[in-house]
């Protein structure tokens, strides 16, 4: 079976990955607005959420963001994106 489906979740190649923070199957601008209310947030805070610390550095931080930037435009069908 080929990686047919437009619907990530029915996507026999679906790769769940931690820089498609919103769920939606791609690394875009979505999971960037999804980060920003997190952005300065360090695990010892009471609004941590390690989602988005996808650089798990402790801090949801210009790394974090950065990586979203340089994933860009990846699918959950392109394991290559994720590794």
């Amino acid at each position: 079976m080929g990686c047919t489906s437009e619907d990530p979740h029915l996507n026999p190649c679906y790769y769940p990955s931690p820089y498609d923070v919103d769920g939606d199957g791609i690394v875009d601008v979505n999971d960037l607005y999804e980060m920003k209310p997190y952005y300065g947030i360090g695990e010892n805070d009471p609004h941590w959420n390690s989602r988005y610390d996808v650089e798990k550095s402790g801090l949801i931080d210009i790394d974090d963001f950065m990586k979203i930037v340089d994933l860009w435009g990846c699918t959950v069908s392109e394991k290559w994106c994720y590794w």
